[in-house]
């Protein structure tokens, strides 16, 4: 089992070194602009940048976030404050005009303490549910809880630079696939008690 698990490591670290260094995939190229925009951000030569933006909506999410953490600003309120920082130079006008490109700061912002609770309990129910079933014997039950349980693990991944609840198709294909997921799941389980 430890010779295989090492096996498995050294294929998945051989997998990504390749995706690295092929020029095709622009993995490369992508990570070194990301080092770059960070570069630039904290020198404070450019704000206007993919990294250094996210950088100044999660400031100004954050301002905001300490200003109002109990209730939260609301959405218009969240505009409001988020121009009343521009104004003030403390965050760009990029700002203004879009979300925190965070799940976690953007809820925390808009709706505040409760706001951040009930978000985080959006993505841990499911994930203690679905990881109950994944020392299962059974590997169809096993096969659907991982599948269900990487469901909210991705969402809560990709919420760090993007906030795909703020999106009609963010909410539409979490709750989807969830149902979907969860009945599965449910379906397999019945069949292995019948």
């Amino acid at each position: 089992a430890v010779k295989l698990k090492l096996v498995l490591l050294i294929i998945l670290l051989s997998f990504i070194a390749l995706v690295y260094l092929i020029p095709q995939t622009g993995v490369k190229t992508r990570i070194s602009q990301a080092f770059y925009d960070v570069e630039m951000y904290f020198s404070g030569e450019s704000k206007n940048t993919s990294v250094g933006l996210r950088f100044d909506m999660w400031q100004g999410a954050i301002k905001l976030i300490i200003d109002k953490p109990l209730t939260g600003w609301g959405r218009e309120g969240y505009h409001e404050g988020m121009q009343a920082l521009a104004n003030q130079g403390e965050v760009t006008a990029f700002a203004v005009e879009n979300h925190a490109h965070n799940d976690f700061l953007d809820s925390f912002a808009r709706r505040g303490l409760l706001g951040l609770l009930t978000l985080l309990m959006l993505y841990l129910v499911p994930l203690h549910l679905f990881s109950n079933y994944l020392a299962s014997p059974n590997m169809e039950l096993r096969a659907v809880a991982t599948a269900g349980a990487l469901l909210p693990v991705a969402f809560i991944d990709f919420g760090l630079s993007q906030a795909f609840l703020e999106h009609n198709s963010g909410v539409m294909i979490y709750a989807f696939w969830l149902v979907v997921l969860w009945g599965c799941l449910r379906s397999v389980e019945k069949k292995e008690a019948a």
